[in-house]
């Protein structure tokens, strides 16, 4: 049933007996931010994937909500999307301009707490990282071509195979 994946004690049930404690069904919707690199050394295979991999995670992780941040040099995109709207995705990625990731990160943290991020990037040229925004717990670097700039250590790094 909607909202029903665990039982906790945060919330009791209704439906205990008189005198009878019993715990709860609770929910954890996810919330998830996902930026795309789509500066002109990102080709347009590479944004494809990256519109792949970003309905792939949407499908996977079912019930999240989905935050888009696209950039190059300045933000071109950030709202709440359903990522398994593909043509949603394509229409936002504008720009091919440089790379400079301290704008998208913080329109990442205009959409509140998030569980992860995923930064799909080629890393290339962007200079030094900057600090992932406080509202997020995991940031995930998702490089698409190796030989950007690696992110620092605190940074997940995963290779997308385009």
């Amino acid at each position: 049933a909607h909202g029903r994946q665990d039982r906790g004690w945060r919330r009791l049930s209704r439906r205990a007996p008189p005198g009878v404690l019993l715990p709860g069904w609770i929910t954890c919707q996810a919330r998830i931010g996902v930026v795309i690199d789509t500066s002109g050394s990102m080709s347009d295979e590479t944004l494809a994937r990256c519109v792949a991999e970003t309905a792939s995670l949407a499908r996977e992780a079912t019930g999240a909500r989905i935050y888009l941040v696209t950039h190059d040099a300045a933000v071109h995109h950030a709202a709440w999307i359903d990522g398994r709207s593909v043509p949603a995705i394509r229409r936002a990625l504008v720009g091919r301009g440089g790379t400079a990731f301290a704008p998208a990160y913080e329109a990442l943290a205009r959409a509140g707490r998030l569980d992860v991020a995923v930064h799909l990037t080629d890393g290339y040229p962007c200079g030094e990282w900057p600090d992932a925004p406080r509202t997020v717990r995991h940031l995930v670097a998702a490089l698409t071509q190796t030989g950007g700039t690696a992110p620092p250590a605190r940074v997940r790094t995963v290779e997308v195979e385009t």
